[in-house]
């Protein structure tokens, strides 16, 4: 009886000890986004605005093409990436192609978004997957 007794009530302290909040916490998935800028203008300046888990960022570079990569971010994140190309009088003006590549966790990068024009471009896209 004793050993009975002893039985129900470690049963009954083993399932009042346990509660949801004993379940493991799950990491939010990381993600990271590649930016990348192409010109057919090598020497022109070019400014850069795009997002990163920091926030807005701009640059101004000289190089034909720029490319960098940031994260983690989160989903939901919007990824936007513009290119400005001031005008010269003494040129025509520069062909600019915009990418924006995603990656989740340690997948391989994919193409989300691209665009591309003259003098000004920018491209946008939201992380849902």
């Amino acid at each position: 009886m004793k050993k009975n007794l002893f039985f129900g009530v470690a049963l009954l302290l083993m399932f009042a000890s346990c509660s949801k909040d004993d379940d493991p916490v799950v990491d939010p998935v990381r993600y990271y986004v590649k930016y990348e800028v192409v010109t057919d203008e090598p020497y022109r300046s070019k400014i850069i605005n795009y997002s990163t888990e920091k926030g807005n960022q701009s640059d101004t570079i000289t190089n034909k093409n720029w490319e960098e990569t940031f994260g983690p971010i989160t989903k939901d994140f919007i990824a936007s990436l513009e290119c400005i190309v001031p005008s010269n009088p003494f040129s025509s003006d520069a062909q600019i192609q915009l990418k924006i590549y995603m990656s989740r966790e340690k997948e391989p990068f994919v193409l989300k978004a691209m665009d591309s024009g003259f003098k000004s471009v920018s491209v946008k896209y939201k992380i849902d997957f």
